[in-house]
């Protein structure tokens, strides 16, 4: 995000819990997105998948569980977001469903 909503305030929280910030890919982001409308049937929007993204990246390194409770949240909703999520996905969008 180029300028986060908020920025400080999640810093804040950030020091104040002993967090950690999780950089992932627009790649990684979009793939995310992919899986979880695939396989959940949820239309994240692209700030959501970053965090399900960050979620599997901390999974993978092994710095989360599978058994840990964690939660996500996606403050968005992938509808905003379609032309954006067409062209990373590599979509056709110039025709009309059912032409």
């Amino acid at each position: 995000m180029p300028k986060a909503y908020g920025d400080y305030i999640i810093l804040d929280i950030l020091r104040a819990s002993d967090g950690m910030a999780v950089e992932v890919s627009d790649e990684d982001i979009f793939a995310s997105l992919k899986d979880w409308a695939a396989n959940e049937g949820i239309f994240l929007s692209p700030e959501g998948a970053a965090a399900t993204a960050a979620y599997e990246h901390l999974l993978k390194s092994g710095v989360l569980d599978a058994s840990d409770r964690v939660v996500l949240f996606n403050t968005g909703a992938g509808l905003k977001y379609t032309d954006v999520i067409s062209a990373a996905l590599g979509l056709n969008t110039g025709r009309i469903v059912g032409e």
